[in-house]
């Protein structure tokens, strides 16, 4: 049990840390975010056994979503941002509810997300703490699929 409990804190701590690399700048890439997030994704839905083909499509939708934040170039991201950044976040996983036919829990996690992000990115003033909470809370509301 706290072996298990390990492993779903290292894989919500590796989506946060990716995450926040992906935005720090050289020596690292947005690449590190826009692919890194969605290849802990697909790992952690195997690790869970909720993987299915559909996670395919899944990592394609997260990537898309991690390379904005849906605001004009120079503009400060406003919490209406952060919203619709949460919500794309949570609809990247609608083929696997396609599939899997658990619409319950992708709308729990989707809300979830268009709730927790602006929440978290409006109230950090710390940039490494605001975005790796966004990395950790892609990934680890995943959990909540398998509810």
């Amino acid at each position: 049990m706290i072996g298990n409990l390990l492993i779903n804190i290292g894989f919500m701590l590796l989506g946060g840390l990716l995450y926040r690399l992906g935005g720090y700048g050289k020596p690292f890439n947005t690449k590190v975010r826009d692919l890194g997030v969605p290849t802990v994704m697909g790992l952690y839905m195997y690790y869970l056994g909720l993987a299915n083909l559909s996670v395919i499509l899944c990592f394609g939708l997260l990537f898309g979503s991690l390379t904005t934040y849906f605001k004009p170039k120079g503009m400060p991201a406003q919490w209406y941002h952060w919203m619709l950044c949460g919500l794309v976040y949570g609809l990247s996983m609608l083929p696997w509810a396609w599939q899997s036919g658990h619409w319950g829990m992708f709308a729990i996690r989707t809300l979830g997300l268009v709730v927790l992000v602006p929440a978290y990115s409006c109230a950090l003033d710390d940039v490494n703490l605001e975005e790796g909470m966004r990395g950790v809370l892609i990934i680890g509301t995943l959990a909540w699929l398998g509810m």
